[in-house]
């Protein structure tokens, strides 16, 4: 089978070779595999070995090998030879340090991601919902940004926009059960939540792939500062495609594909839900906060991240399912079943098809990612005045 992904999360899985396909094994019984030609991205979550073998042919055949935490929370990458772009980085550098071409950058980028947030607020509208104060206020609270000039302010209007956007969003959850009053996270408090951490950590780890890939230093950013190793420009260049993980999410609810039931609370085993043998086992990472490692906002106290304004936890559910335990703030994560719903919908949601630079035609969420890289990377060399933003348009 010829794919272009891999995703292993079965506890205890093998990933070893055999000849020219990559074949994933679980005490002894093949499971999965993927012809090592055309394979760009193997996943691995959680206690998954990779053969000697199998990790020398994908380094070789420059396959972006990617782990995570069996919570969804990023760990580290396998990453061959770094390329020879010199000339790119320096003048990403210079970018990076010149006040107004940044500014100008980060605010294209906020400007696409309240354009996209109020565009699907506007599909759940035509849907039924009554969302037209939502729209109203992201569209005018869009326009302020042509009048702020430093980082801080663009970093203030994304937040204010986080705000009624995700207001809009809890009002669009038509799950009978399941609520969701506002952005939590690190660590995330209820299920909805749970999701959002959890897709948002594999979004970046795909953005920072593109942006290596490309050639540009993930770590010399416009938006989100610098600092403490976080691969910044992925911070910045992935903020327009958060939308389409949340429609991804919202519909997981709304169709009712995830419960309550689906997730747990610590020290319970995220493996362990609805497995009474599993659940007498040792839990991983217990006391973690696996899964909420999404984006760190752009400095102490600032907005950036998730346009939150750096507020952690505001808007969290109390009182009431996973994630609370009276007033006490209990951590929430996706148990197997939801897991691999996240996982599903997340490849479903890279084929799916938008506009972006080229007129009348439209291109699978994937070779977006890389457009979008790729418009960066003609920004920084001066090749484009302004910075090209993909903008979801519902």
């Amino acid at each position: 089978m010829e794919t272009e992904r891999l995703v292993v999360q079965e506890a205890g899985a093998q990933v070893g070779m055999r000849r020219d396909v990559v074949v994933v094994q679980v005490r002894g019984r093949e499971v999965g595999r993927a012809r090592l030609q055309g394979l760009r991205r193997v996943e691995l979550l959680g206690d998954v070995e990779l053969t000697a073998t199998a990790r020398r042919k994908l380094l070789q055949q420059d396959v972006d090998v990617v782990l995570f935490t069996r919570r969804g929370r990023y760990v580290g990458r396998l990453v061959s030879a770094e390329n020879q772009h010199g000339e790119r980085r320096l003048a990403q550098l210079s970018l990076c340090l010149d006040p107004e071409r940044r500014l100008a950058g980060a605010r294209a980028i906020v400007a696409a991601k309240l354009r996209g947030q109020a565009a699907l607020l506007q599909r759940f509208q035509r849907r039924g919902k009554d969302l037209r104060a939502e729209v109203a206020a992201l569209v005018a609270n869009c326009r302020r940004l042509d009048a702020v000039d430093t980082l801080d302010a663009v970093r203030g209007v994304e937040g204010l926009g986080a705000r009624l956007y995700f207001q809009g969003l809890g009002k669009a959850l038509t799950h009978p059960t399941v609520r969701f009053t506002g952005r939590n996270r690190r660590p995330p408090r209820d299920p909805v939540n749970a999701c959002l951490s959890f897709a948002y950590t594999m979004l970046l780890s795909e953005i920072e792939s593109v942006v290596r890939a490309s050639g540009l230093d993930p770590g010399c950013g416009l938006l989100h500062e610098a600092g403490r190793g976080n691969p910044v420009l992925a911070f910045d260049l992935m903020e327009p495609f958060r939308v389409v993980v949340d429609r991804m999410v919202w519909g997981l609810f709304n169709r009712g594909q995830l419960t309550e039931l689906d997730f747990v609370e610590p020290p319970a085993d995220p493996d362990a839900v609805g497995d009474p043998e599993l659940a007498r086992a040792e839990p991983e990472e217990a006391q973690g906060i696996d899964g909420d490692e999404d984006v760190p906002p752009g400095g102490e106290g600032e907005g950036g991240g998730e346009g939150e304004g750096g507020v952690e936890g505001e808007g969290g559910v109390e009182g009431e399912g996973c994630g609370a335990r009276g007033r006490a703030v209990v951590p929430c994560y996706a148990g197997p079943t939801a897991r691999r719903a996240l996982v599903a919908g997340m490849a479903a949601a890279w084929e799916t098809r938008h506009s972006f630079l080229v007129p009348d035609a439209s291109h699978a969420l994937r070779d977006v990612a890389r457009m979008q890289a790729e418009a960066m990377c003609r920004h920084v060399e001066g090749r484009d005045d302004v910075l090209k933003v993909f903008t979801f348009r519902g």
